[in-house]
């Protein structure tokens, strides 16, 4: 791991990000997401980069900047509470990983839409 502030060209240079493959930013400022997305995608156009996002207005904004994923994390923990849930009640897994997986698909698919 490397300590330090991910807004520095530094602290990216020494995390080798032109060489990464994959980039997780969750960071609990917009801005700073904002600029290090763009920053680590100037300096790696194939960089996977997977983003917390803020606020459903976010998702679109993050995926413009050129995140491959954009991840809501209280919708994200909702999705988990239920599936353990539903587990524990004896439903069949691997339906309701799909089920799990289709509101996931739907819930992003419409914020981006709806923006």
């Amino acid at each position: 791991y490397i300590f330090g502030d991910a807004d520095s060209e530094l602290v990216m240079t020494k995390a080798h990000i032109a060489k990464a493959k994959a980039l997780a930013i969750a960071l609990p400022d917009p801005s700073s997401t904002r600029i290090l997305l763009k920053s680590a995608r100037e300096m790696n156009p194939r960089l996977d980069i997977v983003a917390r996002s803020h606020s459903d207005r976010e998702i679109d904004l993050l995926t413009q900047l050129g995140v491959t994923e954009a991840v809501q994390p209280e919708f994200e923990a909702a999705l988990e509470m239920g599936r353990q849930i539903l587990s524990t009640l004896g439903e069949n897994n691997q339906e309701v990983n799909s089920l799990v997986q289709d509101i996931r698909t739907d819930r992003y698919i419409s914020v981006r839409n709806s923006v």
